[in-house]
């Protein structure tokens, strides 16, 4: 998921094709470790964007670049995942 975490439309199914398996296994899987396929997704995304954040680029860059349509999507996701945003996490 982390090679693909760029992409602006990974679904369910893309995210099981990946692995090899069928949606519905990769769903029931997920769920008995209380998880989605969307959070998988939102996880590399942040993961990712956490990383370019160390570097060169703009936030709004770094959000494209992470997979985010929007830059208010990509700050919102971040300061709920991070407790803070991602322009205080560059400072810091």
């Amino acid at each position: 998921m982390r090679r693909h975490a760029h992409d602006p439309d990974p679904t369910g199914t893309e995210v099981a094709r990946l692995v090899g398996w069928s949606l519905r296994q990769v769903q029931a899987v997920l769920q008995r470790e209380g998880t989605t396929p969307s959070d998988l997704v939102r996880e590399a995304r942040l993961e990712r964007a956490r990383h370019l954040l160390g570097g060169a680029g703009t936030i709004t860059e770094i959000a494209r670049a992470s997979g985010f349509r929007s830059i208010d999507a990509f700050e919102k996701a971040f300061r709920r995942r991070h407790g803070r945003t991602p322009t205080d996490f560059r400072r810091s």
